[in-house]
C-alpha cells in the first residue's frame, strides 16, 4: 500500500519508484483514503489544481483504494495507544495508514520507513532507494 511520499516521487519520476511499480501488477498495489486525502489537499493548494486532480483520477482508476473502516480504526487506535505509551507516537494520518495496512495485512511502501516501523507488526518498504 503506497504512502503519499511514494506517489509524489512517482509523479516526479524520482528515485526507483517507477521501476518498483513496473515490477508489480496493478492489482498488487493499493492506495488508501488517508493518502488520497493528503494528495487531494496538496492538489487543491497547488498552482494547477485541475491537472493535479486529473493525475489523481488516473491513480484512483488504476489502483484499488482501501477505506479507513472499522477494522482499520481499531488497528490504528491500538497502534496509537501503544506508541503514545512508549513516548514515540507518529502523526494521526500515518496512524490511520498503518491501521489500514495492519487490518489488510499489507506492507506500507514509504520513504519514511523509520516512522512506520515503530508500529508493532507493521511492515514497511522503501521503493525510493
Amino acid at each position: 500500500m503506497l504512502d503519499s511520499n511514494i506517489l509524489i516521487y512517482f509523479f516526479k519520476n524520482a528515485g526507483a519508484v517507477r521501476s518498483h511499480m513496473a515490477q508489480r501488477k496493478d492489482t498488487e498495489i493499493k492506495l488508501c483514503t488517508p493518502v488520497l486525502w493528503e494528495l487531494l489537499t496538496g492538489a487543491f493548494k497547488s498552482q494547477d489544481p485541475r491537472s493535479q486532480m486529473t493525475r489523481l483520477g488516473a491513480l484512483k482508476s488504476r489502483f484499488d483504494v482501501l477505506p479507513f473502516d472499522l477494522a482499520a480504526a481499531e488497528q490504528a487506535a491500538k497502534a496509537r495507544a501503544h506508541l503514545e505509551r512508549q513516548g514515540i507516537p507518529i502523526g494521526p494520518v500515518d496512524t490511520m495508514i498503518a491501521g489500514i495496512a495492519l487490518s489488510q495485512n499489507l506492507t506500507v511502501v514509504t520513504r519514511n520507513t523509520r516512522e512506520f516501523e515503530r508500529v508493532p507488526g507493521l511492515q514497511a518498504e522503501n521503493w525510493f532507494d
